[in-house]
């Protein structure tokens, strides 16, 4: 863009019959003869500006400063849920057994085929605003997921298991199941299961954390019965992924230092009676970290499913314990369930 600067000391004026514009752009005559000059200098467009007494020049503009991003809370690491933060974001710790899987070719939102299981660690993270849980994200070796309320996921208890609440994605293409402390009563510990997949890859996953009992603090003698819940989701034979929960109690002998598992009442979209899980899990003198095998039933139209569990007693005394499995059909179709549990002694 060019302004037309007028010379000090100089009138406007019209030349000969040309007339100049002065700095301002409007038109303005003088008397025939009078000389004047017109100087040519260009100017920034964006900071172009009329300029008084015969003068002007360009206004220098400072950009705006970049805007602090919001920093990150830390966050506050979990001891028990008597104790939450009214802001910020609480922290649990566990361990996750992920499964990966391959979308069908042929049907949508189904399993293909499954990947090798993945063992590693897990964290939940829980963030509050003025008291109340405004979102969850728990994440795995392999995979993770996060849901606020700001975001459009929708929150809901199922009827199946009230102690269980199933968020879900805005899209509803990932899920997560996780158990309600303050429905449960559980003090020390969460479990939980999540589920999600796109095009060409999915995962079903699932965790426990925690505030784990002192490896030397585990009971050495007697017995104790935990009552409790579990929560996954069961690939069929046809592999359609189906969100399950169950209850389930846990038998521990301290001395023998082995805990019977046993789940009944299986429910989904309809009764699950071909996944009452039931087997023997075992931990080692001096550890809080319990393993097994769990099998399925026979006879009730799901295959029987097998496979390894693992868990850790929660607590400062062993108060509670939690875990987390996958089982496979043993003839090697797409058939799988894959869950958590937890589980809490009076």
């Amino acid at each position: 863009m060019l302004a037309c600067v007028q010379p000090p000391g100089t009138s406007r004026a019209r030349v000969r019959g040309q007339t100049f514009m002065n700095f301002c752009g409007d038109r303005r005559s003088a008397p025939r003869g009078a000389l004047r000059m017109a100087f040519f200098v260009p100017v920034a467009f964006s900071l172009s500006a009329c300029g008084g007494g015969g003068s002007g020049g360009g206004v220098n503009s400072t950009p705006a400063p970049a805007p602090t991003p919001t920093p990150t809370p830390t966050p506050t690491a979990f001891t028990n849920w008597q104790t939450t933060p009214s802001n910020g974001v609480l922290r649990l710790s566990g361990s996750t057994v992920e499964a990966p899987y391959t979308p069908s070719a042929v049907f949508p939102n189904a399993v293909g085929s499954y990947g090798t299981p993945s063992v590693g660690n897990a964290t939940a993270d829980f963030t509050y605003s003025s008291g109340t849980p405004s979102g969850v994200s728990v994440s795995g070796a392999l995979s993770s997921v996060n849901f606020t309320t700001s975001d459009g996921s929708t929150k809901v208890n199922l009827a199946s298991s009230p102690s269980t609440i199933k968020y879900s994605s805005p899209s509803g293409a990932t899920t997560l199941l996780i158990n309600n402390a303050s429905v449960s009563g559980y003090s020390y510990m969460s479990f939980g299961a999540w589920a999600g997949s796109t095009s060409t890859a999915g995962y079903i996953n699932s965790f426990h954390a925690g505030s784990a009992t002192p490896a030397a603090s585990v009971p050495t003698s007697g017995s104790a019965t935990y009552s409790g819940t579990s929560a996954g989701y069961y690939s069929s034979q046809s592999g359609t992924v189906n969100p399950v929960t169950s209850d389930v109690t846990l038998t521990a002998n301290f001395s023998t230092r082995s805990i019977i598992y046993v789940a009944s009442n299986t429910q989904g979209t309809v009764s699950y009676p071909g996944l009452n899980v039931t087997g023997t899990l075992s931990y080692a003198s001096g550890s809080r970290t319990f393993s097994g095998t769990l099998t399925t039933p026979q006879g009730y139209g799901t295959g029987m499913l097998t496979g390894t569990a693992s868990g850790s007693f929660y607590g400062p005394l062993g108060q509670e314990v939690a875990g987390a499995f996958v089982l496979n059909w043993s003839s090697g179709t797409v058939a799988q369930y894959v869950g958590s549990f937890g589980a809490k002694r009076p």
